[in-house]
C-alpha cells in the first residue's frame, strides 16, 4: 500500500514536466507589430458600431423575454 501512496504524489511531477516539453520554443516572444492606416482604423471602428447598433435594433423584440433558454424554431420572430 505504501508503493502506491509514493506513485501517486510523482503522478503531478511527471504530468508538469510532459506538459512543459510540448510548450513552443518563442512561447513568450511577443507577435510582430502590425500597422494599418488611420483610414482602414475608423473604417473597422465604424464597423463595429455599425454591427453593434444594428444588433440592438433587431434583437429589442426578444430581448430579456427568453431569459436562460434558446427561442425555440416553432417560435415565430417578430422583425
Amino acid at each position: 500500500m505504501r508503493y502506491l501512496s509514493k506513485s501517486r504524489c510523482w503522478l503531478p511531477v511527471i504530468m508538469f514536466l510532459a506538459a512543459c516539453s510540448q510548450l513552443p520554443e518563442h512561447a513568450g516572444a511577443p507577435p510582430p507589430a502590425k500597422q494599418i492606416s488611420k483610414a482602414t482604423l475608423l473604417d473597422k471602428i465604424r464597423g463595429g458600431w455599425a454591427g453593434q447598433t444594428i444588433g440592438v435594433t433587431f434583437g429589442w423584440p426578444t430581448e430579456f423575454r427568453y431569459t436562460g433558454t434558446f427561442i425555440q424554431d416553432y417560435e415565430p420572430i417578430r422583425w
